[in-house]
């Protein structure tokens, strides 16, 4: 780069170039055996097979959490026990019957 530099040739530029170009397929190629190493791993020296399941299944399902929402009033629940309960409370009166009225109901029927 310093020769290059001073005195800007193109066959310098070529090397530089081609040189440049065989580290980053090296480095590429590494880089790829090792994560490829690494798995092989896990799998391998894990207690069981599955502990490399496990483990990706609660990285997934931390993944999916719901980690706020918003109450009738219009706060914001942020702890999962509250968040829990604004969802109970929601299907209750989503599926509780509205109807008090006695004597309409039995002029409906």
């Amino acid at each position: 780069d310093q020769v290059n530099s001073m005195t800007p040739l193109e066959e310098l530029h070529r090397k530089r170039i081609l040189l440049q170009t065989e580290y980053d397929i090296l480095t590429s190629q590494h880089e790829e055996d090792s994560y490829l190493r690494l798995r092989q791993v896990l799998y391998e020296h894990g207690e069981r097979a599955g502990k490399l399941l496990s483990y990706q299944l609660k990285q997934s399902a931390t993944a999916c959490r719901i980690v706020e929402i918003g109450d009738n009033m219009g706060n914001k629940i942020i702890d999962q026990m509250g968040i829990n309960n604004e969802f109970k409370s929601f299907y209750e009166d989503l599926y509780t019957s509205e109807i008090n009225d006695r004597d309409r109901v039995k002029d409906f029927f």
